[in-house]
């Protein structure tokens, strides 16, 4: 019994001391070492800060309008009859075409009968002019040997004294001519010519129609003489004055100039833009009113430093290269432009990353890459 105790008693020793054999060993293991931390290094597109004058385009999209439009209105009653070119709407004519006439035989009739009173008149005074007046009779009398009814009315002799004015106007012969000259000019109206290079827009009146004083007979258009309208946002007025030069490209891809006449000194509370207008080369380009147009404005002398849009942080910040790292700095923006900002606010020399970083990563050294 006492072999079997002893027995027992020697195994558990065996186990403990093979335990305590094991645990030994395990602490005798040399501890692994910890892996060092990874650097990555990276490249970025950056580019030394310098300042200097940029010129740049500002992009806004316009309209062509005509410089003169008009609503043709007749000054005179009468049936309309035709002149040269067809007084229907799109038909093109050229300055000093005849656009259309109105009846006046019967004025012209009138006009020749008062003609002929007139000559009465002065038929009657030579006699006393050739008495009064001797020196002066040899001008009158070769007026009157030289008035035609048919032709238009020339011009009055002048008068070489009060006294000789006096009986002039006594005897009727200023009030008759000048008379004479009004009726000319009311039957001139009778012609109505075009007053620059156009087209018709719309016509209310046809050929054959009566016309009524001050009737609206067409609109129309000069199509030698037009112009842009652009609405600018008020923020890019500090750029665009009068004179400012712009690019103006049509739909069809054809090419002229511009340069601004006149901006509007009021907002439009509908577009929150100012009404901007631009004299336009027409010789450069077949270009059409109410087309519409990409402008691009020529703005020299922009003072900052050019960067690309995609470099900028939300409209505040861009990256700055320093010591391997990527410094998010403030800037001031001068300029916006659809591809580019122009800036200013950093240090000249610094390294500006001009390129878009959307996350700066921890453990990255960064390297510049030109």
């Amino acid at each position: 019994m006492k072999k079997i105790h002893y027995s027992i008693i020697a195994g558990i020793i065996i186990i403990i001391a093979a335990l305590l054999f094991s645990n030994m060993l395990s602490n005798a293991k040399k501890q692994p070492k910890h892996n060092a931390v990874q650097i990555t290094e990276l490249y970025v597109k950056t580019e030394k800060v310098s300042y200097y004058n940029n010129d740049i385009e500002i992009h806004y999209r316009g309209r062509l309008i005509s410089s003169n439009n008009i609503i043709l209105s007749s000054e005179v009653s009468g049936k309309i009859l035709k002149g040269d070119v067809n007084l229907k709407a799109g038909t093109n004519f050229k300055k000093n075409d005849i656009l259309f006439k109105i009846y006046n035989e019967d004025i012209i009739a009138a006009l020749i009968a008062q003609k002929s009173s007139f000559l009465q008149i002065l038929s009657s005074t030579l006699p006393d002019i050739k008495i009064d007046f001797p020196d002066e009779y040899s001008k009158w009398s070769s007026f009157f040997e030289n008035f035609d009814l048919q032709k238009k009315l020339p011009d009055l002799p002048k008068y070489s004294s009060n006294k000789e004015k006096v009986f002039l106007a006594n005897y009727g012969v200023l009030s008759a001519y000048y008379s004479l000259a009004q009726k000319e000019i009311t039957l001139s109206k009778y012609t109505v010519r075009a007053p620059f290079d156009g087209s018709f827009t719309s016509v209310s009146k046809e050929i054959g129609d009566i016309a009524g004083i001050n009737n609206e007979i067409a609109s129309m258009i000069c199509t030698s003489k037009l112009e842009v309208n652009v609405p600018v946002f008020p923020i890019d007025l500090k750029w665009i004055k009068k004179g400012t030069s712009a690019k103006i490209i049509t739909t069809r891809n054809q090419e002229t100039t511009g340069i601004v006449d006149r901006i509007s000194s009021s907002v439009d509370e509908n577009t929150q833009s100012v009404n901007t207008y631009l004299k336009v080369n027409n010789n450069t380009a077949h270009i059409l009113q109410g087309e519409y147009v990409d402008v691009n404005f020529l703005v020299h002398q922009v003072y900052g430093m050019k960067v690309p849009r995609e470099s900028i942080i939300d409209d505040e910040y861009i990256y700055i290269l320093k010591d391997n790292q990527l410094v998010k700095t403030n800037i001031d923006i001068i300029k916006k432009n659809n591809d580019y900002y122009i800036i200013s606010g950093l240090d000249e020399d610094s390294e500006a990353v001009i390129e878009s970083i959307t996350e700066v990563e921890p453990n990255v050294k960064y390297l510049s890459r030109k």
